[in-house]
């Protein structure tokens, strides 16, 4: 939960802060170029570390970035935030399975449970943006928002951390 409100919410909040049109049109596509590496890359490390190691790294930068973003008033800091938050976004989403198939000793068992996974996934999805529009209202409240948005990828870092001690 959380991660796609920014993917949902930043060229509004570009407008909001004063960032010139034609920049907040390409955020998000900056975003989604960024995530191609971001794809990539941990899943290289994710081979040699774990992923769920990894998939907690990611996590945890996207809730730093995220707590970040109320500080941001330039399109520059604006524009390098979108490239972080890309390329953390990309592994977020790109590595759940292989941690899913890494926690399971019983191979047999790995579709089920990257379908419960998934639901999960599913109801964060379709329940955070709705809230988060609530939060920002009328009186456009970024702060809470943010905050929103930092505290569920901070549940997950912590999800994440708990599945892997658990494994242990």
């Amino acid at each position: 939960m959380g991660l796609y409100i920014v993917l949902y919410y930043v060229k509004l909040f570009a407008l909001d802060h004063n960032i010139t049109p034609e920049i907040s049109e390409y955020l998000l596509i900056i975003i989604n170029l960024s995530a191609l590496p971001g794809r990539l890359i941990p899943g290289y490390f994710a081979d040699r570390i774990g992923s769920i190691n990894v998939q907690f790294s990611v996590a945890l930068l996207s809730m730093i970035l995220t707590f970040c973003l109320m500080t941001i008033r330039s399109a520059v800091s604006l524009v390098v935030f979108a490239i972080l938050f890309g390329f953390s976004t990309g592994a977020f989403m790109g590595l759940p399975a292989a941690g899913v198939v890494n926690l399971s000793a019983d191979k047999s068992k790995i579709g089920t449970r990257l379908g419960i996974t998934l639901a999960f996934v599913g109801i964060g999805v379709l329940v955070d943006n709705p809230i988060a529009g609530t939060i920002l209202g009328a009186n456009k409240n970024w702060v809470g928002l943010t905050s929103w948005c930092g505290t569920l990828l901070a549940a997950s870092s912590v999800s994440m951390a708990a599945c892997r001690i658990s494994k242990e």
